[in-house]
């Protein structure tokens, strides 16, 4: 056997591997004790699914597979919601959704329709379980309680390095919102990563070990990592910004799109299993049915969890939701035009600050 033939093998095994994990945690130790439903969706959310869809697999460069991928992905989204009324579909499911498509359709299989049906089938349950389980904050009608979850940002700092915590959110306003992450947050990295085996690496740990909190603490961890560059850009930019909110968001932001490409992924997952698998004690913000409550909730006490709680706590989260932040908009797009403006000259100063430490380094 070539070298190269020992690599394919290796990777297809580590996918079979994944696909027996996704399985038994996302089906078998799920407790199918409700029956399925079905809605129709509005013009607007089929009609933005559609598009998203149409920018997914990018990587692939045979028209052909990229299509059929395409239809299997908009197929699986539109399942997946049309199961539960109080989901909202954001910007960033679809790629999440990819995920599930890229690990579980095998390429030779796609000239089968049929066998491609019994694979979207169960794909379709997996990622509606995976949406109940850890996506739930971001399935709502505002992106309020995916704000909340951001507010534990600066205590993972305070834990992992007490000198980046000092440098960012040391004298910065506690109701300070670090926005940087919402990106990988939303996606698990899957819209940030071009490296398909690392995303499932990521989205494997929090499926394996039941734990929201780890993709923020991969975020974080990976700006520890590149502590160098992160002072760089402080340093760049220290007089540069009226207020604290875009100092740390644009010094963040910068470090992390400036070195994603050269992480270190052993070490990473090597520092992750160091850390607990929940953040200690949450901010008073977050809802106590977030995600990032899941093991308060008891939903991993017993070997299965039933379907019936997750969807029960879907609606009664939606519900508390709709409550506090019945006038919030949850479309990105819907921001400001001054907030829109700001953005642009964020992402003109990052890419000077990139310029600057490439130079630098």
């Amino acid at each position: 056997m070539t070298s190269s033939e020992k690599d394919a093998s290796k990777r297809s095994n580590s996918k079979e591997t994944l696909r027996a994990i996704w399985r038994k945690e996302l089906i078998e130790n799920v407790k199918r004790d409700s029956k399925q439903n079905c809605r129709d969706l509005n013009e607007t959310t089929t009609r933005q699914v559609q598009l998203d869809v149409k920018r997914s697999f990018s990587n692939i460069t045979n028209k052909d597979l990229k299509q059929k991928y395409q239809r299997i992905l908009q197929q699986l989204i539109l399942n997946v919601l049309r199961r539960n009324v109080h989901f909202s579909y954001y910007q960033g499911y679809h790629d999440v959704a990819s995920i599930f498509i890229l690990l579980f359709t095998d390429i030779e299989k796609t000239e089968s329709d049929s066998t491609l049906a019994v694979e979207l089938e169960l794909v379709s349950e997996m990622l509606y379980h995976f949406s109940l389980l850890y996506l739930r904050d971001f399935l709502m009608s505002t992106l309020d309680f995916t704000m909340d979850q951001l507010r534990v940002v600066p205590k993972i700092f305070a834990k992992l390095d007490t000198e980046i915590y000092e440098t960012l959110f040391g004298n910065s306003d506690p109701k300070l919102v670090v926005s940087a992450p919402v990106s990988c947050l939303l996606t698990f990295f899957s819209h940030d990563l071009n490296n398909t085996e690392q995303i499932f690496d990521i989205f494997n740990t929090v499926v394996e070990n039941k734990t929201m909190s780890w993709v923020i603490y991969i975020y974080c961890l990976i700006i520890v990592q590149n502590k160098k560059t992160l002072m760089k850009s402080v340093e760049a930019t220290r007089d540069s910004f009226l207020n604290e909110n875009d100092f740390v968001n644009i010094n963040l932001q910068t470090t992390f799109y400036s070195k994603i490409d050269d992480t270190d992924w052993p070490d990473i997952f090597s520092q992750l299993n160091k850390q607990p698998k929940t953040t200690g004690d949450l901010p008073d913000s977050i809802n106590q049915l977030s995600t990032l409550n899941n093991s308060k909730l008891g939903l991993f006490e017993r070997s299965k969890v039933k379907l019936s709680l997750l969807e029960k706590i879907m609606k009664n989260e939606f519900k508390l939701n709709e409550k506090l932040h019945c006038t919030s908009s949850k479309n990105l797009a819907s921001f400001s035009v001054s907030s829109t403006i700001k953005f642009s000259i964020a992402v003109g100063v990052s890419a000077l600050i990139i310029g600057y430490i490439s130079s630098a380094d």
